[in-house]
């Protein structure tokens, strides 16, 4: 009996009681973390109501405005950025189908940060269509484009649209596979020269096609010269000054608020030259500045299901080893900005779970003909450097993108 006494007196004292059987509140009552009242409420969350809860919650908390408020911000830097995408794809032959193109970016971007808003364990994450993949299918749209002549854009614009999709469930079907079996550990032993060849080969891509976005120019080594002329000169010139000065600010500070500041600053000043020189808005896009006047109202849909009946598969088949390149680009993606992440908010992250969650974004993408994305590391902490650490953020993004595909 005297042995069964001191056993549960240790294995009281052990669970933070004394002899007595009384809670013992000292040094382990100290040294239990306090929790804040919001991050309590949260942990304390039942998992089969997540993330509702959790949203609900958020909604009734200080975060929400905050939420809201950086989500705005966030949705406005991510239209410039799909309108962008959406140009340098479908550029060259296919620029009458260029406001066809922003509708499958957007939408694609709504399925994305919708779904990743939503299951990520990461919560203000913004998950878009991504510069990468895209300046790579970029060159294939040109190429099945050229294929297909310049008298049958509309079949060149759906086929473009199957290889769009084509290489997106690609993408999907690579995140969930490594998610599923998890081999996201294995990204540890990427090599530093294949992760800087893949970053040095992406800035460039997205160099060049801004390049062509800006002059309507096809560069190749034969046209570059063309560059210097004053009338092509004055298209290019002011988007690499901004380019330039936005390089010296990052270099300089790393404010949150530098990238849409400078977005602000450029729309302003581009405005304002243009009424200092005279210039109206139908000349200015006469003189290339400016997209050609679009059709008001909805840029959803972008095709029907009948129109697939004119994808010429012969031209998608000929563009395949590009279009291979597509997910791998996207994992090792996803991967260094997952864990950019994780070292910019001192927090652990489950890859292999980002993976399945980015991997079901991507495969419901891909039935709406959008370009693949993952979580975007600049704009998620948008969110977590001002404080809105909220689910909010990315349904906000989600609602704004809604309305924007609706109303055009």
């Amino acid at each position: 009996m005297q042995d069964a006494g001191k056993s549960h007196g240790k294995g009281c004292a052990s669970q933070g009681f004394d002899r007595h059987g009384q809670r013992r509140a000292g040094r382990l009552a100290r040294d239990r973390p306090v929790l804040h009242p919001l991050k309590r409420e949260r942990a304390n969350m039942a998992a089969p109501f997540f993330p509702v809860r959790e949203i609900l919650f958020d909604l009734r908390s200080p975060q929400c405005l905050s939420g809201i408020s950086i989500g705005l911000v966030i949705s406005l830097m991510v239209v410039v950025i799909e309108i962008s995408f959406a140009a340098m794809i479908f550029s060259g032959p296919l620029e009458a189908h260029a406001q066809r193109g922003m509708g499958l970016t957007l939408t694609g971007t709504l399925i994305l940060v919708a779904v990743t808003s939503l299951f990520s364990g990461f919560r203000p994450v913004v998950n878009i269509s991504q510069d990468a993949p895209t300046a790579i299918f970029a060159g294939a749209a040109a190429g099945i484009a050229a294929v297909m002549g310049a008298g049958h854009t509309h079949e060149a614009f759906i086929t473009v649209v199957a290889a769009l999709a084509l290489s997106t469930l690609a993408t999907a079907l690579l995140f969930l596979l490594a998610g599923r079996f998890r081999l996201a550990e294995y990204a540890r032993f990427m090599p530093y020269p294949v992760v800087a060849g893949f970053l040095a080969g992406t800035g460039w891509l997205l160099t060049k096609g801004s390049l062509e976005v800006m002059t309507g120019l096809s560069l190749h080594w034969n046209s570059l010269p063309r560059l210097l002329d004053s009338q092509v000169a004055l298209l290019w010139l002011p988007g690499a000054a901004y380019a330039a000065a936005l390089l010296a600010c990052l270099r300089r500070w790393s404010h949150f608020l530098i990238l849409p500041g400078s977005m602000a600053a450029a729309f302003v000043l581009c405005h304002g030259a243009l009424l200092l020189f005279g210039l109206d808005m139908a000349a200015a896009r006469e003189m290339g500045f400016f997209f050609a006047t679009f059709s008001a109202g909805s840029v959803w849909p972008a095709f029907s299901p009948a129109d697939l009946s004119q994808v010429q598969w012969s031209a998608v088949l000929s563009h395949l080893p590009t279009l291979a390149i597509i997910p791998f680009i996207s994992l090792l993606g996803l991967l260094l900005n997952t864990g950019g992440m994780e070292l910019a908010s001192r927090r652990d992250l489950d890859l292999n779970k980002e993976l399945l969650v980015n991997g079901g974004g991507n495969a419901l993408a891909a039935l709406a003909g959008a370009p693949a994305g993952y979580s975007a590391l600049s704009l998620s902490m948008l969110g977590f450097k001002t404080g809105a650490d909220t689910r909010i953020v990315g349904l906000t993004v989600t609602a704004v993108m809604s309305v924007t595909i609706v109303f055009g």
